[in-house]
């Protein structure tokens, strides 16, 4: 199906003082549709996110979103938007739902109605029970679904989640994107987020990988695994830095891995007798030789290495 975009960057460019956070930025994130901006830390993603929310200045570029055109801070646009930030915003000495309500009363709901959907969505994400738990009483994991449920409470046409599981364990992380998938499978809710993990970014529909404020490489988890090739060699040794060493001054990408050395390839076989010969000839042992298939990691790192 053919998506209209409910957010698209062209151009984008941000600078802090003499630094480039934004360095011509091109994405889009299509309606109903779950997008990932995936990158270091310093690769600009947070930036962009703020300039979504109306939170940073579009310096030049342009940026559309929800068919608007963004300058600058939009206080309608506001209203479409649901977004969790990176850093916990919850009043933690007041309970979930009055944390929930008053975020309702914010965006101009009445308290009932604050109140009638919060208990519906505490209910659909499993949080039906903790509604008079105070916040600081809260695992990270509840925390975090609790601001992703407020976050949907009044209804946005497009959630923006800026690394929103950092520093959860995997099993909260599990479930808080098995609630993302069920808003947008049920609601239609469009989400851009931001992540430097790699399982977070097989989740969504396309993935942007952003590296010195701009994308690299764009595409669905598969259409990006199958662009770097059908796999890699993974070269067991003890000591990995000699050879990721003759491989560089051989102009091989190489990638330090557990266990050894990985080596993206178009085709690993064909790729093993001369990467064998080389370690060879220069005093170097490999325990082990294995082919893998390519995986997202192993996109994202060949990316970012050749930006």
């Amino acid at each position: 199906m053919n998506r209209p975009d409910a957010v698209r960057a062209e151009g984008l460019r941000f600078r802090y003082g003499g630094v480039a956070a934004l360095d011509g930025l091109d994405l889009a994130a299509r309606t109903a549709e779950i997008t990932a901006v995936l990158g270091p830390n310093g690769a600009g993603k947070t930036t962009f996110l703020r300039q979504v929310c109306g939170l940073a200045p579009v310096q030049d570029g342009t940026l559309t979103v929800l068919g608007r055109s963004i300058g600058g801070e939009d206080p309608t646009l506001r209203r479409d938007l649901g977004v969790v930030f990176q850093e916990p915003t919850l009043d933690a000495e007041l309970t979930v739902m009055e944390n929930l309500v008053l975020h309702g009363r914010l965006f101009g709901m009445s308290r009932s109605a604050a109140r009638s959907g919060a208990r519906e969505l505490l209910g659909g994400f499993g949080l039906d029970g903790r509604s008079a738990d105070r916040v600081r009483r809260l695992s990270g994991g509840l925390a975090r679904r609790v601001e992703l449920v407020r976050a949907l409470l009044h209804r946005p046409r497009l959630l923006v989640l800026d690394e929103p599981t950092a520093g959860l364990d995997p099993e909260a992380r599990a479930v808080f994107w098995s609630d993302v998938r069920a808003q947008v499978a049920t609601a239609g809710t469009t989400v851009l987020f931001s992540t430097h993990y790699m399982d977070e970014a097989e989740v969504s529909d396309r993935v942007h990988v952003v590296a010195g404020g701009r994308a690299v490489a764009s595409g669905s988890p598969l259409e990006l695994r199958m662009s770097a090739g059908s796999g890699s060699v993974h070269l067991a040794v003890d000591a990995p830095g000699p050879l990721l060493a003759v491989l560089g001054a051989a102009g091989i990408l190489a990638l330090e891995a557990p266990g050894g050395v990985l080596v993206p390839h178009r085709d690993p076989a064909a790729s093993v007798h001369g990467l064998c010969v080389l370690a060879a000839r220069h005093g170097l042992r490999i325990d082990r030789v294995e082919l893998r298939q390519s995986s997202l990691e192993e996109v994202f790192l060949s990316c970012v290495a050749a930006s």
